[in-house]
């Protein structure tokens, strides 16, 4: 689901990408920049010409240097060369055999741009020559949302597995530029827990502070001699009555007193065993 934000001001970085593949025609063309957790990105660039591109040394040209480069035509894999040139970089691609379709990945550090928690992916791209069909994807990081459906240019279409959120622009010609903002879904989540905690240990607290005077209060107003047989009963739960007398030399009629008291705040019950009655502390 695409949460829409807010943003204060756009940051851009332009990033741009030259590819020089000969003048075969190309029918098909896609880029998908995968954004990692790390804001580096892993970008598939996949073209179909409309006749097989019959070049020994494919040349493909980018403005910065990049890594874990890995290029296939035919679905093979191909052996590649970077090299410095004037403040750019030229992949030459070495071709076995005329290339129906290429594949080109590698992994790029600075594409997004990011400033207070926002950030934004800026990508400008030129073709030398006009594709038919032509589609350019971006795939947010985990956990992160469109900022205020901050997506140039429109339309564009946005789905999601659940997980991650998709972009798509589909478009024809040799150009293309296209720009989203986005940002943590989880900041809110993150700034939340930390007053969740402090409310929760102002809950114990009050707890335990409020038991303790219901304790306060449940025993005012107990004499001496019925806190004394509450502490008995406390660590023999079941006793018997004449016991409790002799223990605390009780006379018959004074812990009489004392069982009516306790069984009437429901901390005793009392059963008839012979000729005495056998306590239950209840609490």
């Amino acid at each position: 689901m695409v949460c829409a934000r807010s943003i204060g001001l756009m940051f851009v970085m332009a990033v741009i990408l030259g590819a020089s593949i000969g003048y075969a025609q190309v029918s098909e063309y896609s880029t998908v920049y995968d954004i990692q957790p790390d804001f580096s990105v892993k970008e598939s660039i996949y073209v179909k010409f409309e006749n097989p591109l019959n070049q020994s040394i494919i040349n493909y040209t980018l403005d910065r240097e990049v890594s874990d480069i890995y290029v296939s035509g035919n679905g093979r894999k191909l052996d590649t060369e970077l090299a410095q040139s004037s403040g750019r970089y030229l992949l030459r691609i070495h071709a076995t055999e005329p290339m129906a379709e290429l594949a080109i990945l590698f992994r790029i550090n600075d594409y997004v741009y990011s400033s207070g928690g926002k950030n934004v992916f800026f990508a400008s791209l030129d073709l030398e020559n006009d594709a038919k069909n032509a589609s350019i994807s971006l795939i947010l990081p985990e956990g992160y949302g469109i900022i205020d459906n901050r997506i140039l240019p429109e339309p564009a279409s946005v789905s999601t597995d659940g997980r991650r959120i998709n972009i798509t622009w589909m478009f024809t010609g040799n150009s293309f530029s296209g720009s989203a903002a986005f940002e943590s879904l989880n900041k809110e989540f993150n700034a939340f827990i930390p007053a969740v905690i402090i409310l929760a240990i102002v809950i114990i607290l009050v707890y335990i502070k409020l038991r303790k005077k219901a304790k306060t209060d449940f025993y005012k107003g107990l004499s001496e001699d019925e806190l004394k047989t509450i502490k008995k009963k406390k660590k023999n739960p079941q006793t018997y009555q004449n016991k409790i007398e002799q223990e605390f030399k009780f006379s018959r009629a004074k812990m009489t007193r004392i069982i009516q008291k306790l069984e009437v705040k429901q901390l005793l019950e009392k059963k008839r065993k012979g000729r005495t009655n056998r306590l239950i502390w209840k609490k």
